[in-house]
């Protein structure tokens, strides 16, 4: 789907196209905890080029205010069931830095946000059947 959205780009020869395909790289890691960890990303995703802004840590993630930018925080927390079994569960917040960027971020979501849903429901039942897989060799069955 990534590939998809930076075809154009890439057939019209763009100088920004030569960056590596978007992916799970181009976030930081803003925060851990014991049943937590969010990762940021800073930029004018509407952009064809994503105009992603290098941030260093979490510190620069809050500190960044420029007013073109839009933040997006992507949170993984597990939580645990009554039943004992353990829950993963995402969300992402968006943060629009001025009315601008937020009317330039909202069709841009509203075209993304299925695809986004889609790859999300993917990398959950990725995780849930690695998961599975090593709870089963743990518990001495063969995989």
């Amino acid at each position: 789907m990534i590939g998809l959205r930076e075809w154009p780009m890439r057939v019209l020869g763009k100088p920004d196209a030569v960056r590596p395909q978007f992916g799970f790289d181009d976030f930081t890691l803003l925060g851990r905890s014991e049943s937590e960890i969010v990762y940021g990303l800073v930029g004018r995703f509407w952009r064809p080029d994503y105009g992603l802004e290098t941030i260093a840590d979490d510190a620069a993630f809050v500190a960044c205010d420029a007013t073109h930018i839009a933040k997006l925080a992507l949170a993984f927390q597990t939580r645990r069931d009554p039943d004992g079994r353990t829950r993963l569960v995402t969300e992402t917040r968006v943060f629009c830095a001025s009315r601008a960027a937020r009317l330039k971020f909202m069709p841009y979501w509203l075209l993304i946000r299925p695809v986004s849903g889609f790859l999300r429901r993917r990398m959950l039942a990725s995780i849930r059947t690695s998961t599975e897989a090593r709870e089963t060799v743990i518990a001495g069955d063969s995989p």
